[in-house]
């Protein structure tokens, strides 16, 4: 249900608008990109099945069509969001509608080191729209297309999962072609061999292309396009959703109701009813002046500010890409926890349907001595929850880091602990490469294979 439709002047394929919000307010708007800006205040934004806590600064690009909404902490929430018509760029970037953007503030944009010069792009487009004068809407337009060029660049779902590695230009150009394929075929049951025989490559290939291109099989990213096609279905149509699962590809609704829980964390018959509740509730906001969203993004660019700490978001694809996932709760000290579903390919331990205790080692622990640390452990043993002995790579040095490692090995080996493990704790997705570079090492120095990474958001 696309719930408002944008008003772009003539001739002019960008536009803005800004508000003060209450309470959510669900829109999806076709053939748009839209990128939303906090310029004041906090709020929670759902897009589609993630959730961002987003600060005064922050911004996250939405794909045409996504569902989204958002919900202020207070009444002073100010947001403004840049809109670029889609169309009006297709000669340029043909195909920018099989585009999946991956940018977040706090997330591929910070890994990057670019969170303030995109802000900073964003500003200046609104800035010169906001001026209005023939020159600075020129100005305007030019800045817009190259922040677009960058997110179809840079900040692509395949950038996101190899955000490590450059793929020659001509791949990307076919791995965009076949996605341009699973878009506008999604429905068809043997997509695959449909494409190879059209494309006159053979499926190996496509398979090879994708892992190397976006990191993600073809599998995954088929999977993926249709779980969003169907919620679009599931929002705009009356269909059943035996009709639903069908007409997006699935060889059976149990098949699709399990693909979709892993997104969305609920069934589809559960996502209609609160997205239509969501839908039918009365927004609150106030359509901000001009002037006042200038001042707002002047204070943006003059304030001295502190870009948040590195957030990943959490999805079956960025589990499989960089590992575990868990969502933690302190008590004490200590940290209980119930992870994610870890795919069955994984070379994870799958976690799931149980709860943990993380048993935090820090510098001080591992001055004890090792009948120490071994009574220090089994005192959990009895505790309703298994331990797992962590090491925190966001706390201590990669050098402190492996001296921990040693220790514990140390101390495993002298108790023979048989069903204990180590898992080295991560936040920032540009370790992952060291992590299980490091996790290799010690298996073969050690010849210890019970050490795992664990990606905590």
């Amino acid at each position: 249900m696309y719930l408002e439709k944008i008003d772009f002047p003539k001739d002019i394929p960008i536009t803005y608008e800004g508000w003060q919000a209450g309470r959510y307010h669900l829109h999806a708007h076709k053939d748009v990109i839209e990128i939303l800006m906090i310029i004041k205040g906090k709020t929670k934004v759902i897009v589609s099945c993630e959730t961002f806590e987003m600060d005064e600064g922050d911004y996250v690009v939405i794909r045409e069509s996504d569902s989204h909404t958002f919900s202020a902490a207070d009444s002073g929430c100010e947001i403004v969001s840049l809109y670029l018509k889609m169309g009006d760029y297709l000669d340029r970037i043909p195909y920018l509608y099989y585009v999946i953007f991956g940018c977040e503030s706090f997330d591929l944009a910070k890994y990057r080191n670019e969170t303030a010069k995109i802000r900073g792009m964003i500003a200046a487009i609104i800035m010169n729209l906001i001026r209005g004068d023939a020159t600075s809407i020129n100005e305007a337009i030019k800045a817009a297309e190259n922040l677009l060029w960058l997110l179809v660049n840079d900040y692509d779902m395949a950038k996101y999962y190899n955000r490590n590695w450059d793929a020659p230009f001509r791949k990307v150009e076919k791995y965009y072609k076949i996605m341009g394929y699973i878009f506008d075929h999604f429905y068809m049951k043997n997509i695959q061999e449909y494409i190879a025989q059209n494309e006159h490559y053979s499926k190996s290939y496509i398979t090879h292309l994708f892992k190397e291109v976006g990191a993600s099989s073809f599998k995954d990213m088929l999977d993926y396009v249709r779980i969003f096609k169907s919620e679009e279905m599931l929002i705009n149509s009356d269909l059943s959703i035996n009709e639903i699962s069908d007409r997006c590809g699935f060889s059976d609704i149990k098949y699709y109701t399990a693909n979709f829980k892993k997104w969305f964390l609920c069934t589809p018959s559960e996502y209609r009813k609160n997205a239509i509740r969501e839908i039918n509730t009365k927004s609150i906001f106030i359509n901000l002046d001009s002037q006042i969203i200038a001042d707002r993004i002047n204070g943006l660019a003059k304030g001295e500010r502190g870009d948040a700490l590195y957030k990943a978001a959490v999805n079956p694809l960025s589990v499989k890409a960089f590992g575990m996932v868990v969502h933690e709760t302190r008590q004490g000290e200590q940290t209980r926890l119930l992870t994610e579903e870890i795919p069955a390919e994984s070379n994870m331990m799958p976690l799931t349907n149980k709860h943990y205790m993380l048993l935090r080692l820090d510098m001080d622990m591992f001055h004890k001595s090792n009948e120490e640390l071994v009574a220090y452990i089994e005192s959990y043993d009895n505790s309703g929850f298994m331990p797992m002995l962590t090491i925190d790579f966001r706390e201590i040095s990669d050098n402190k880091g492996r001296e921990a490692i040693k220790k514990c090995i140390e101390v495993f080996m002298a108790k023979k602990f048989e069903s204990r493990e180590i898992y080295l704790i991560y936040s920032d997705l540009g370790k992952y490469g060291y992590i299980n570079k490091l996790i290799a090492e010690t298996k073969n120095k050690y010849n210890f294979d019970r050490i795992r990474p664990l990606f905590m958001r």
